[in-house]
């Protein structure tokens, strides 16, 4: 029971790292498109 829970630690902090990184890549791309259409005010 011990290992099982150890096992669902890991796989919880994949997610939450591997969404985080995610939503860093999501905001640095829309960044990106917003200076590359020309708004000055991004």
């Amino acid at each position: 029971m011990e290992k099982k829970k150890s096992v669902l630690d890991k796989i919880f902090i994949i997610v939450l790292g591997g969404s985080f990184i995610g939503a860093i890549l999501v905001g640095v791309l829309v960044y990106f498109m917003l200076v590359m259409s020309g708004v000055k005010d991004a």
